[in-house]
């Protein structure tokens, strides 16, 4: 059997037409994060990840959103969780006070990375400019299932 059968479902997948690339982003279910859940779930490949808080009114807040290559999504997801890695006061006080959510889809082209890193970009932070895209493509085009929950 495949080592990477269970994962398959979470992969990102490009049709490229012309100059255009279609990118479809099959996110994990929000999980509720864990350190323990996250070394025994999480696959060590290149990825993109989103971190959610709750916050009082049980609404999802976007915490901590990125792309993991070296290392993997398992050691940045359990890095973005852990306390002492933190050196934002306020952001700690999260960690320590609020359920945390998590989620990811594997996509190990670096380009693609790039490029996902970029439309992401335009949606959490719609009012900075963008990280760079690859180059390689005129337009990016992104179907994700189900859609970021972008509220900061």
């Amino acid at each position: 059997m495949d080592p990477s059968a269970p994962f398959n479902a979470h992969r990102v997948s490009l049709t490229v037409r012309g100059n255009q690339a279609f990118f479809a982003v099959p996110w994990t279910p929000l999980k509720l994060a864990d350190r323990h859940a996250i070394a025994w779930e999480v696959p060590s490949v290149a990825g993109l990840y989103q971190v959610y808080w709750e916050d009082e009114r049980r609404k999802l807040r976007i915490f901590s959103w990125g792309q993991a290559w070296y290392g993997g999504l398992r050691g940045k997801l359990a890095e973005i969780i852990d306390q002492d890695h933190e050196p934002l006061q306020v952001r700690k006080e999260i960690l320590e006070n609020r359920r945390l959510w998590y989620r990811y889809v594997l996509c190990e082209g670096w380009g693609d990375l790039q490029d996902l890193f970029c439309l992401y970009g335009q949606i959490v932070n719609p009012s900075e400019p963008p990280p760079p895209s690859s180059g390689r493509f005129r337009f990016l085009h992104l179907r994700e299932t189900p859609p970021t929950q972008a509220k900061t």
